[in-house]
């Protein structure tokens, strides 16, 4: 038995939760789960390379999380290690629960924007032109508490977010504390001397670009603005910025998907996000825009179809698959909500407002300048409780659900969609089968 000289790789943030310490790289996004007898072991620079420990470390190694200089140039790696060590496993961000502090922060720092986008938060329309802003000392207390909590993730919207000033005051700290930041723009504002910052501090771009052509993009972007956007995204392509495509579903760009994604292909897009419509407006504005019932049926063979013929591509499907369709049925938890709201993400607006989720503004946890950090109202406030108590209630339970023979591979949708659809909680979400009137084809 050999003793190995082991130390953690930089930059990494680390958070213990329940006995055990979470270690994050930003460089790739890796999330690994110790015990915490392991963590004090390496962190004190020495451990046995004996088989009980090799996997753990072979993990690690693997994500490049750890240095390990050895007389062995292979770690011998064996599955016969102590339960506790089996903790050491890749974990994914999203499905990793904490009462203690959220892991994913998005921050809508600005309601102020170039342009009007149809489908955008409808009080960003409303205010945007009025909106004075916080001062840069309020939102550097929230830049610093996002650093407090330990957040692993982070993005910032708006509005337009390049359009705040105060932005390159608060990127620095966030960066130097190891956060993965991402920027959602529209892609207007795009400039060289903004690249230079983009690049410097190592952001990651979402860009929205709904179809390949003016005539389908305007319908939900706006006149003119296909041509400013996609310029904004070759300038990004150009300098070799980390650039993500972000399309949100429609019944009018869905008929030219397909020619989209082939299009950005073409262009090097490597990086899409397939967005669920977020409901806006009234119940009727945003039947006018959502999938219709065939368009529904048809995407799940739609999106397999893209993912064959472009495998290079990496696709975030976000939302698009909460509810069963019949080319995709698992079973779940059974649980009525299987989302990151309360268990690991939070969403900061302009105001400094916390709530659980962009889609429940009816669940407001409190201001993280007037009422409590970041920590106390994701700890302690009583929404957060009320929240975390309805997370734990059977999809079974619930009258609108109960007698479906789907129930068993439901997520369970989402209850702000259904609060805005139905005006109840326990309604049913706009996009369930049941609402859709496709059920009969599952």
């Amino acid at each position: 038995m050999n003793n190995l000289k082991v130390s953690f790789a930089k930059p990494l943030i680390f958070r213990e939760e329940d006995q055990s310490m979470l270690i994050f790289n930003k460089n790739n996004s890796a999330v690994i789960k110790l015990s915490l007898s392991l963590f004090n072991q390496i962190r004190n620079g020495w451990i046995s390379d004996e088989m009980r420990y090799s996997k753990a470390l072979k993990i690690l190694q693997d994500n490049k999380m750890v240095h390990i200089d050895s007389w062995n140039k292979v770690l011998p790696v064996s599955e016969a290690i102590r339960a506790e060590e089996q903790k050491a496993l890749n974990a994914s961000l999203f499905n990793i629960k904490s009462h203690q502090n959220p892991f994913v922060a998005l921050w809508a720092i600005t309601p102020k924007c170039n342009l009007k986008c149809t489908y955008c938060f409808p009080e960003v329309n409303k205010i945007g032109s009025t909106f004075s802003g916080l001062t840069i000392d309020q939102l550097k207390n929230i830049a610093n508490q996002i650093v407090v909590a330990k957040i692993f993730q982070l993005t910032i919207s708006g509005g337009e977010a390049f359009l705040v000033k105060e932005l390159w005051e608060l990127i620095p700290v966030l960066y130097e504390n190891q956060i993965k930041i991402s920027v959602i723009s529209n892609g207007t504002t795009i400039t060289p001397s903004l690249i230079e910052k983009i690049l410097r501090y190592e952001l990651i771009v979402g860009i929205s670009l709904d179809a390949p052509n003016e005539s389908i993009n305007s319908i939900t972007r706006g006149a003119g603005v296909f041509e400013k956007t996609w310029n904004g995204i070759k300038k990004l392509l150009s300098a070799s910025v980390p650039t993500v495509v972000l399309v949100t579903l429609t019944k009018h760009n869905f008929p030219c998907l397909f020619d989209h994604i082939r299009f950005l292909y073409e262009q090097g897009i490597r990086n899409i996000t397939l967005q669920d419509l977020r409901p806006f407006g009234t119940r009727a504005i945003y039947d006018q825009f959502r999938l219709t019932k065939e368009q529904e049926s048809a995407l799940y063979a739609l999106i397999k179809t893209l993912k064959k013929t472009f495998p290079e591509i990496n696709f975030n499907l976000s939302e698009l698959f909460i509810f069963p369709c019949k080319e995709m049925q698992v079973k779940r938890n059974g649980k009525i909500m299987q989302c990151p709201a309360g268990n690991n993400f939070v969403y900061i607006d302009y105001y400094g407002d916390l709530y659980p989720c962009t889609n429940l503004p009816q669940i407001k946890l409190g201001n993280i300048l007037k009422d409590g950090s970041i920590t106390e109202l994701w700890r302690c406030s009583p929404e957060m409780d009320q929240l975390r108590a309805l997370k734990m209630q059977n999809i079974s339970d619930i009258e609108a659900c109960v007698n479906c023979s789907l129930v068993a591979y439901c997520d369970g949708g989402c209850r702000g969609d259904a609060l805005f659809y139905t005006g109840n909680v326990y309604g049913r979400p706009s996009r369930c089968p049941k609402s859709m009137g496709v059920v009969d084809e599952l």
